[in-house]
């Protein structure tokens, strides 16, 4: 068997997956269903999240305020941050390290 012929059979399962794949995606659709305001100087930046669906808990790594974030999953809604650096008089929302 000829080289080309061994890189076609080879290859087109993988061009055929790769059709499939592209085609399924095609008709999905993302919209805002609601947005959260965390406070703060926005979310600029952010990292690593996690949801706890027992608690009903998502938190969220922000990068641009320094601090965890948490968010209640289920009304969606901001609770407020943990942050290494207290603002003066650490007004609620916040609690810090």
């Amino acid at each position: 068997m000829h080289h080309r012929q061994r890189l076609l059979i080879l290859t087109a399962p993988l061009m055929f997956l790769a059709t499939a794949w592209a085609g399924a995606s095609a008709d999905e659709t993302l919209k805002i269903n609601k947005m959260i305001d965390v406070g703060g100087t926005g979310l600029g930046a952010f990292d690593i999240s996690f949801v706890d669906p027992r608690i009903e808990l998502y938190t969220l790594a922000d990068r641009t305020n320094g601090s965890v974030d948490l968010i209640d999953s289920e009304a969606a809604s901001f609770l407020g941050r943990i942050g290494s650096i207290c603002p003066a008089g650490n007004p609620a929302p916040h609690f810090c390290f």
